[in-house]
């Protein structure tokens, strides 16, 4: 996070066509100043559904052409290759959803296979574990209400999937809003492994806290291990009232307690995906003690050996960020991953027992 009257310098390559979007993941600061490819908000509202807040403020569209000099100008772009899995993402309502505390739930299977059945109340989306450079096919299922659309935290991919409607892509073939009843697919084939995350990108603030967010993990194919690699996703409340108190922490104000072994290393994978909790601040502590663990990636990169050394058992999170930490208990007994404010106010808990 960048604090009033701070800077950041930021270094990339343009190696993909298409449109991208630079923008502040605080959705205050980037949400409902103007459209962006939105169809008319006069439609949405004669149809029945939410109206479609735009982007605006704190963003920036950013366009990669082709160099002057570009022998390939002009042609069609290369085709995609064949994906080597076929995934179904579904978005759907959860029992006691309404429109004016929406909650919705996802669910994601291989095709072919039979989704379970809705959930109840409020939740955070499934933890998505895709293979490094594996071609995957990810079609995305609206059964909501209004439309909506998923972008794909930090996982670098071709520009029309980005998720961004009416944006992203190379005109004249960009990602469209997915309608209620209707369906995109997406193409990816993530070339580095870590901790991301996906999340609504139509309406923001509404679909993140009614429940459109999750964890998103690249690894090499066969070397995820589920049990030593433990996602914690920090989210809000559908809400408004209950977001200005509290988080949840897995989807859930009572998350189930995680069930850890002494002596063996976890990677515990943690991302804020909060609407407006700039600052989480992570703790890890038996009794009033803090715990030790190890931080070794952060946004899907790994840290330098230089800032890898063990450490107190407390970090900070922004809005977007991920970071991963190895946690070894040589202690068992019981834990608490606290979450509070800058200022020490207890947001949620999530119980963590050694045996």
């Amino acid at each position: 996070r960048v604090a009033p009257g701070g800077t950041f310098a930021a270094t990339w390559v343009a190696d993909r066509l298409g449109n991208w979007l630079f923008q502040c993941d605080e959705p205050e600061h980037s949400e409902a100043r103007g459209p962006l490819g939105y169809p008319p908000q006069t439609l949405l509202a004669a149809a029945g559904a939410p109206l479609v807040r735009g982007l605006g403020g704190l963003i920036a569209g950013i366009e990669v052409k082709h160099a002057e000099d570009d022998t390939t100008a002009g042609l069609p772009p290369p085709p995609l290759p064949v994906p080597a899995r076929r995934l179904r993402m579904e978005l759907r309502p959860n029992v006691g959803s309404s429109g004016t505390t929406p909650l919705y739930g996802i669910a994601i299977d291989e095709v072919g296979i039979e989704l379970p059945p809705p959930d109840s109340g409020q939740r955070a989306g499934p933890t998505l574990v895709l293979n490094r450079a594996e071609p995957v096919s990810i079609m995305v299922v609206n059964n909501l209400p209004e439309p909506t659309s998923i972008h794909w935290y930090g996982v670098d991919g071709e520009s029309l999937f980005d998720g961004v409607p009416g944006f992203s892509g190379i005109k004249p073939n960009q990602a469209p809003m997915i309608a209620p009843a209707d369906s995109f697919e997406v193409r990816l084939a993530p070339p580095r492994s870590g901790t991301f995350a996906y999340r609504a990108q139509v309406n923001v603030a509404r679909q993140m806290r009614a429940g459109l967010v999750g964890a998103l993990i690249v690894t090499d194919k066969g070397k995820y291990d589920a049990i030593r690699n433990l996602p914690i996703v920090v989210s809000s409340p559908s809400d408004s009232a209950a977001e200005e108190q509290s988080v949840l922490i897995n989807g859930s104000f009572a998350p189930a307690p995680l069930e850890l072994r002494r002596g063996t290393a976890y990677r515990l994978r943690m991302v804020n995906l909060t609407t407006g909790r700039r600052d989480v601040v992570l703790e890890l502590r038996q009794d009033s003690t803090f715990a030790t663990w190890r931080p070794i990636a952060k946004d899907g990169f790994d840290l330098p050996p230089s800032e890898r050394a063990p450490r107190e058992a407390s970090l900070s999170l922004s809005i977007g960020e991920a970071k991963d930490v190895e946690f070894s208990p040589v202690r068992s007994g019981d834990y608490r991953l606290e979450a509070r404010t800058q200022m020490r106010v207890l947001l949620g808990t999530l119980p963590v027992r050694v045996f």
